[in-house]
């Protein structure tokens, strides 16, 4: 049976047949008539969307000038809170026990200590 260079495309194949330098047949994936398979296109199409995704998700998540009022408030409660449990902590020389704190979650969804 004799396969000449066009069978390969009529059935599918992803490769060519070419001579490189030393007149040598090499077998090589041909890039111009690569179809992708289901599962190809379905990681593909899934990457895609995980994309969508995550610029979706950075939109939502700007805060309104409230919001970022009440997180710069937090912070600075947070500070304050943790520096006097820290006061305490030194005063004590080793006679007190760990700290303990009180948390709020704020509206970018972190959590910030409002009490120890």
């Amino acid at each position: 049976m004799n396969i000449g260079l066009h069978t390969l495309y009529d059935i599918g194949s992803s490769y060519t047949i070419k001579l490189n330098e030393e007149e040598l047949l090499v077998f090589e994936d041909d890039k111009t008539n690569k179809s992708q398979t289901p599962q190809e296109k379905k990681i593909k199409e899934d990457e895609e969307k995980k994309v969508k995704e995550l610029s979706l998700e950075k939109a939502e998540n700007k805060l309104s000038p409230d919001e970022e009022r009440l997180v710069t408030d937090l912070q600075a409660r947070d500070a304050e809170v943790k520096t006097h449990e820290a006061a305490h902590q030194a005063a004590g020389a080793g006679m007190t026990g760990a700290a303990s704190y009180t948390y709020q979650q704020g509206p970018d969804g972190k959590m910030y200590a409002i009490g120890g």
